[in-house]
């Protein structure tokens, strides 16, 4: 598989607080597209996965997230 494959494979993660699978291309996903302004993910480990200049955030195969409103400051 060449990198060029590797960013259009299609794969879920769950949504463990809304009890739902979210299908992502490559592991990018835009949060605030779906769900709204203000909204970030949040790994199993805690890290908060804030979106990037884009409005990105990466995400990984067979990972569990919430979702979570966050305030900017």
């Amino acid at each position: 598989m060449s990198s060029g494959d590797e960013h259009r494979r299609h794969f879920c993660v769950s949504l463990t607080n809304l009890h739902v699978n979210l299908e992502t291309i490559g592991g990018v996903t835009y949060p605030h597209h779906i769900f709204g302004s203000n909204m970030a993910l949040r790994s199993e480990e805690g890290e908060l996965l804030l979106p990037g200049a884009n409005g990105e955030v990466h995400v990984k195969e067979g990972g569990r997230y919430t979702v979570e409103h966050v305030l900017p400051k």
